[in-house]
């Protein structure tokens, strides 16, 4: 029997910070890196090859329920493969001290590949983010703790509050409703 090891690129990440649109998150500094910023929308991508990405989708925008903004993303999807695979949405979460969403993963298909993705939506003083990981299902593993280091390391430069003047946690909810999710434990008890 023959054992090959899949590769698992290490590489030093980047602190890639957004004033405008008021996020920070870190990505590997070797991946080339893209974005689009206009007065009300931000795209930032970043990828080591056409089929792995890490991308940030800012929006400005008056809709404060992040439901509505789930359920649009799982339409727009469908719209990529009327199959979509393998959805797991979580509750409220807390990503970190100051960011709260839901968590989305997902599996579909496109011309040539079954894709694998990780997305946080989350909503901070009138700004929607979407935040995606993904690979192709066959060597999303090997971006792993990439990935769970962008998820978990997505903040606000600059914690907001609801239109109420009150802080809150952008969903709508209750902070009590919200749990904390750890990346890095994920992926050490292969939950995903």
């Amino acid at each position: 029997m023959i054992l090959m090891a899949l590769p698992c690129e290490r590489t030093e990440s980047v602190s890639y910070k957004n004033e405008k649109f008021n996020y920070e998150i870190e990505i590997p500094g070797t991946w080339k890196r893209s974005e689009l910023t206009l007065d009300n929308k931000h795209i930032m991508h970043a990828y080591p090859d056409k089929y792995t990405l890490i991308k940030v989708k800012a929006i400005k925008s008056d809709e404060n329920n992040i439901e509505k903004i789930v359920h649009n993303n799982k339409w727009n999807l469908r719209k990529i493969d009327s199959r979509l695979m393998k959805i797991i949405e979580t509750g409220n979460i807390s990503v970190t001290k100051n960011v709260n969403g839901k968590l989305l993963v997902l599996e579909y298909h496109t011309k040539n590949n079954s894709i694998l993705q990780r997305s946080l939506i989350t909503i901070n003083s009138g700004i929607a983010y979407l935040v995606e990981c993904k690979s192709p299902v066959k060597t999303f593993y090997n971006y792993d703790h990439i990935f769970n280091l962008a998820l978990a390391s997505f903040s606000y430069l600059k914690p907001g509050s609801s239109e109420k003047g009150k802080e809150s946690n952008q969903t709508g909810t209750p902070e009590s409703k919200s749990s904390s999710i750890d990346f890095e434990d994920i992926n050490k008890n292969d939950e995903w």
